[in-house]
């Protein structure tokens, strides 16, 4: 979803390796039902190489087909339920009472925990699609800026996060596929799947803003010709006169008005996602106690060789499940931390760099708004 909405990087080429990732997770996304919303495929096929990606951004829109389709997959899972609780009931007789209730309610927890998912994303669509058009609001501003910073945007800590995602859960539905029959299959890979994605989507927008902030904190940076590290080196410092005054108040307009823009970004994801995160982190707590009892149980009776395969599958569960937390809590994490950067690089700026008197005013009422939108700017989500 990184790069579904918007440039990596607003001075590098969109190559095809680029291309390729934004329609795999938007396919990927749009199959689990994770991606209700239309995106003009077309549109980045016929992107060339050398264009600057942040001329024409990448936007999402509404989508009646993609709503028809999380519809099919909820009527889907709700008729499957249906069937298979019938058959379970009669094919139960020999299992502890116990067994079959936390075993339905397990299941029932976890469809219901989907479907409750599919229906926000149907009903809410219209907030990702807004919170996605000021993405692209802020990187038309950001493009207008007179100074450019040709920093490259380091994010392999994500593609290695969402990489393990994916292949951990593909060798877990390899091995649910070993362990279980195929009717049982949906009722334990699919919550887990959904619920795993629907936070591993949430880091990846926070992974946006992150990107934009870092951009914001560089060009604050190079305004004052100070350097892109904001870690102090010396307690005196000679201060330099800027580059151009007229020039660095034209773009500090133009990064107050972005940072203004991306400062209310975090409470409108916080707004969509924060309902299926609570019911994602209901039912992880419940499934992951579930869990636990029985494979502690299973030590307990006679050793079966199934039982190691058993281990194996709880274990691809609990991996996926935590990477995901992980990535969330991270992300949260880099984002305050970004957000102070932001503070500091505008008090190095007024520290290091002379002005006159009519452009000191100016900037520092930029700044000041700028340091305000800062302080303000909450990150958690709900």
């Amino acid at each position: 979803m990184e790069q579904t909405f918007s440039s990596r990087n607003y001075n590098s080429n969109f190559s095809w390796q680029n291309r390729a990732l934004i329609i795999i997770q938007y396919i990927f996304f749009k199959t689990i039902g994770l991606s209700p919303w239309a995106l003009n495929l077309a549109q980045i096929v016929k992107k060339r190489r050398g264009r600057n990606f942040s001329n024409q951004p990448i936007t999402i829109t509404k989508s009646v087909y993609g709503s028809l389709y999380n519809i099919i997959l909820i009527l889907f899972i709700i008729i499957y339920n249906i069937l298979f609780f019938l058959h379970e009931f009669a094919n139960s007789q020999n299992e502890l009472q116990l067994t079959v209730t936390v075993k339905i309610s397990l299941r029932i927890s976890g469809a219901m925990t989907t479907i409750v998912v599919w229906i926000s994303y149907i009903l809410r669509q219209k907030l990702i699609v807004q919170t996605v058009k000021k993405f692209a609001n802020v990187d038309r501003i950001l493009a207008k800026c007179c100074y450019k910073t040709n920093q490259p945007i380091n994010d392999n800590y994500i593609k290695l996060a969402v990489l393990s995602h994916f292949i951990l859960s593909f060798v877990g539905f390899i091995v649910m596929l070993k362990v279980y029959p195929i009717a049982v299959v949906p009722f334990r890979y699919v919550p887990a799947i959904i619920n795993s994605w629907v936070m591993t989507q949430y880091s990846l927008i926070l992974n946006m803003i992150i990107n934009r902030l870092k951009i914001i904190n560089t060009r604050i940076l190079k305004l004052g010709n100070v350097e892109t590290s904001i870690k102090p080196r010396v307690v005196l410092a000679d201060r330099s006169p800027l580059t151009d005054p007229k020039l660095v108040a034209f773009d500090l307009r133009h990064i107050s008005n972005a940072h203004s823009q991306l400062s209310e970004l975090p409470s409108e994801v916080s707004n969509f996602f924060g309902f299926p995160i609570l019911l994602v982190i209901f039912y992880s707590g419940v499934s992951g106690t579930v869990y636990s009892y029985f494979v502690i149980f299973s030590f307990f009776e006679k050793f079966k060789q199934e039982n190691i395969i058993n281990y194996f599958s709880v274990g691809l569960w609990y991996s996926y499940m935590i990477l995901s937390f992980i990535l969330m809590t991270t992300n949260v994490t880099r984002i305050k931390v970004q957000s102070k950067q932001t503070a500091d690089a505008i008090h190095l700026v007024l520290d290091r760099c002379l002005m006159d008197q009519k452009i000191e005013d100016q900037v520092n009422m930029i700044f000041f708004i700028l340091a305000s939108c800062t302080q303000k700017v909450n990150y958690n989500y709900k």
